[in-house]
Parts: C-alpha cells; sequence; structure tokens
C-alpha cells in the first residue's frame, strides 16, 4: 500500500481523521499502541457477565452534529436515539427535580426545567432564568476574560446565583459537564457548553444513547471503513518520535520500525506530544500542552436484581456521583434476571485512589439515598473503572495551552485530539471535530486538494418513550 497519510492513534479524533482520509480516495495506514480500537472510549466484554461495557460512560447530545455525521458515514446512526424523556434529578433523601424541555426556541425550551425545581426557591429560579438569558443572548463576550474567570465566579458575580442554588444544582452540573470542579474550571468551558448544548434548544440539548458499546458505534465500523478503503489499522504498534527534514516531517519511528508518508496526524493524548516531538524542530506551543493537567472519572457498573431506573439516564445531586445510566437496552446485556446501571463520578480526585470495592458501596449507598427503587433491590455485581487521566482539566487560561491543528510549524504534521484548540471542553463531539480538521488541512495540501470525498447522510431514531 502506498502510504499517503499516516494517523498515529486510534481514537475517535485518529480514526474520524482516518476515515474522512480514506474515503477521499488517500493511502492511509493508523498506528495504535493498544490492543482496542477506541481510545478513551473504547469497549470491551465484560468475562464475567458477557455484557459490553465501555470505559467510562459518556453522554451525547443532539448538539454533536460532527458525530452524528460520522456516524451516519459509518452507517451505524440505527444504533444511536434521541431520548424523549426528561432527565430526572435525584436528590438526597428522595427529593426529585428534572431537566425537562419543550419544542420552543432556546433558551425558551427550558423553561419548563425552572417550574420542576422545586427543591429551590422562585427568586433562585428566576436568577437562574436570568442567567440563561445572559448566556443565550450574550453569548461568549470577551473569551479571554471570561477564561480567566472561574466558572464559580461568573455564576455566583455576573449570573448572580445564589449559594443554594449553587450547591443544589450548579456545581454537580459543572462538575458533570466539564469533569471540574466550577471554583477550578474556566469560565469560558462553562458558557460554551451551556451556549452550544443545554440551552442551544430542544433538540441540541437531547441526550444521545447508544444501543450497542461505544466501540461498536465508531470504533471497529471506522477500522472495518478504512480497511474497506484500501487503508491499514496496526494495532500495538507505539509510535516514540519523528524525524524531519526542511521543516518537514518524513517518518515516524516506531516498534516496527521506521514508517514513511506525505503527512501525518497526531492524534495522541496531550501528554505523550511531548515525547515524540521533542528535539524535532517544532513550535515551542505544541509542546507547552505537557502542561495541561489530567481530571480522572470513575464509572461503576453495577447489577441489581431488581430495575431501579424507568428512564434511561438522571442526575444524582449532592454527592460525589452525578450520572445514572440505564445500561439494559445495550447489547449483549446483563445476564438475565438482573438489571445493569452505570454511574459516573467526574472530577473524582478524591475517589480515585480508594478500593473498588470502597467505590462500588458509596456509589450503590448514594443511589440507595436518592432513588427509593434501589433501596427494594439489591445489587448482586458491581465493577469499577478507573480513567486517571480521562479528560484535561479546563482551569482557567488552559486555552493558551491548547494548540490549533497546524500549530507544529512542519508543514505536513497535523495535531488532533480532544485537547487542542477546538473551542469545547474535553469531549467526544471536540475529539471528532479536531479529526476532521486535520483531514481538511491534509486534503488542502497541494497534491491532494482535489480529491473528491463522498458522505451518506439519514436521521437519528427517536428513543421509545
Amino acid at each position: 500500500m502506498s502510504t499517503d497519510v499516516i494517523v498515529v492513534g486510534a481514537g475517535w479524533a485518529g480514526l474520524a481523521a482516518a476515515v474522512d482520509l480514506a474515503r477521499s480516495g488517500l493511502g492511509v495506514r493508523v498506528l495504535e499502541s493498544s490492543s482496542i480500537p477506541g481510545g478513551r472510549a473504547r469497549s470491551f466484554m465484560d468475562r464475567v457477565t458477557g455484557e459490553t461495557l465501555d470505559n467510562g460512560q459518556h453522554l451525547m447530545l443532539g448538539c454533536y452534529r460532527e458525530t452524528l455525521d460520522l456516524v451516519r458515514t459509518l452507517g451505524t446512526h440505527h444504533l444511536l436515539t434521541a431520548s424523549r424523556e426528561p432527565i430526572p434529578l435525584f436528590l438526597d433523601g428522595g427529593e426529585r427535580a428534572s431537566i425537562r424541555s419543550v419544542k420552543l426556541p432556546g433558551p425558551l425550551h427550558m423553561l419548563p426545567s425552572l417550574a420542576d425545581m422545586r427543591h429551590l426557591s422562585v427568586r433562585d429560579r428566576l436568577r437562574m432564568g436570568r442567567a440563561a438569558a445572559v448566556v443565550a443572548l450574550a453569548g461568549l463576550g470577551d473569551a479571554r476574560r471570561l477564561d480567566s474567570m472561574s466558572a464559580s465566579d461568573w455564576l455566583e458575580g455576573p449570573a448572580g446565583q445564589s449559594a443554594r442554588a449553587m450547591k443544589m444544582f450548579w456545581d454537580p452540573l459543572v462538575t458533570a459537564m466539564l469533569n471540574e470542579e466550577p471554583r477550578r474550571a474556566s469560565a469560558t468551558m462553562l458558557v460554551v457548553v451551556l451556549r452550544e448544548g443545554l440551552l442551544a434548544g430542544h433538540e441540541p440539548s437531547r441526550p444521545l444513547l447508544p444501543t450497542v458499546g461505544l466501540g461498536d458505534l465508531v470504533a471497529r465500523p471506522a477500522v472495518r471503513a478504512i480497511q474497506d478503503h484500501g487503508g491499514d489499522v496496526l494495532m500495538r504498534t507505539r509510535v516514540r518520535g519523528i524525524r524531519t527534514r526542511g521543516g518537514q516531517a518524513t517518518a515516524v519511528c516506531t516498534s516496527r520500525g521506521d514508517m514513511e508518508a506525505d503527512a501525518f496526524v497526531l492524534a495522541v493524548p496531550s501528554w505523550r506530544i511531548a515525547g515524540i516531538l521533542d528535539g524535532a524542530g517544532v513550535s515551542h506551543a505544541v509542546l507547552e500542552a505537557d502542561r495541561l493537567e489530567p481530571s480522572p472519572i470513575v464509572t461503576v457498573f453495577l447489577r441489581y436484581r431488581r430495575p431501579i431506573l424507568d428512564e434511561p439516564v438522571a442526575g444524582l445531586l449532592g454527592g460525589r456521583f452525578h450520572w445514572l445510566f440505564d445500561r439494559n437496552d445495550i447489547e449483549p446485556g446483563p445476564p438475565r434476571g438482573t438489571w445493569s446501571y452505570s454511574a459516573v463520578a467526574s472530577a473524582a480526585t478524591g475517589l480515585v485512589d480508594d478500593t473498588s470495592r470502597d467505590i462500588a458501596d458509596a456509589a450503590a449507598g448514594e443511589i440507595a439515598t436518592r432513588i427509593p427503587a434501589a433501596r427494594r433491590s439489591l445489587v448482586v455485581g458491581a465493577r469499577v473503572v478507573k480513567d486517571r487521566r480521562a479528560t484535561f482539566r479546563p482551569a482557567p487560561g488552559t486555552a493558551a495551552l491548547r494548540p490549533g491543528p497546524d500549530a507544529s510549524g512542519l508543514g505536513n504534521l497535523f495535531l488532533a485530539g480532544d485537547w487542542t484548540d477546538t473551542g469545547l471542553p474535553a469531549t467526544l463531539e471536540g475529539a471528532v471535530i479536531s479529526g476532521r480538521r486535520c483531514a481538511d488541512l491534509v486534503r488542502g495540501r497541494p497534491s491532494v486538494r482535489d480529491r473528491p470525498s463522498k458522505c451518506k447522510t439519514a436521521r437519528i431514531p427517536h428513543h421509545p418513550g
């Protein structure tokens, strides 16, 4: 195979780039150090139960335009459904609110949610409505000034949120959305997520729920698509460095030897960039990405003797766990006679070093204090997945550490990953956006500028309910 482009990394960013490039008629080779494609959004089979588990649960929304386009391209759109149901929010003691929208322009579509927030005063709910209007109407404003502020500073200052509203709504919501506590997260990232997601309208804010593991939704179909278009995917192949000449990359140095190509896409985690590119004459700004700090996520997969949740996803307020997902529609599912759920703790720095048993007990305990049905059901099994480097920490000022796709200074080497300058926090959508931007830059090079690309489209079905 003639290699036009080498893509380093088979996470969602690298796979998105490789699929686009292979479908454009280019000779693509993907190099991945692990044995499973998908990166931090990979799937695996639990050897005890036989069910499909993801390396951490991910919540996708209807505003994930590039991700939706990718699954349409891969022909897996029928495996992703948009939920019609409100997202219940469970508080300690069994009190309940919800995030519920109607078919109105954003942010008016969220008015029913304000009515359902009965654990907050009318004044607090009016202030929340004012904050939504500020985001929707004013947008980012001075992005640099916002990025110097914490999300807490913005919420408690310009947005006028009370201490109770912070504790009982914003703190868990921001932590779950940004994988960082509001006092340590950038206000810019919060405003972007609110504007592009939760407050963007009825359809953009709806959860998208896969009926298979993330590996069967994107990773494995992407590998097949690359191979079907003449590309090559080499697993267990680690890239250790890069060779350059005359301001261009010429080859990657791998565990299988040097491999040459005309162009390169590095779709690896930020903490690997310096090790690969150090000494290659790249810009100092790219090596600064090594300063992006990681933030952990802990996911607990719990099996119950009886069902405990009527909705596909729920929010948990006031504890260390933030989301609860019903996984019983994902194939293959749990053993007969059990029901499977996953509890997610974002920004889990204070939890990730605990034992798996203690973490599972904590998750089951928090669920039981919030969801009455869980108190009437027995936990019959648990598995804990710790991802210590799940995302970068979106602290104030980190925007300056996130390089653009063409920031390397090498004319034929491009950077992809959710940590690059996508304008979003670390999300699956950001990863796909970054990969596709790199594909566009590669296609824009004189030797490949005029090659065609084809893409099928299809609608995403609604989740029954």
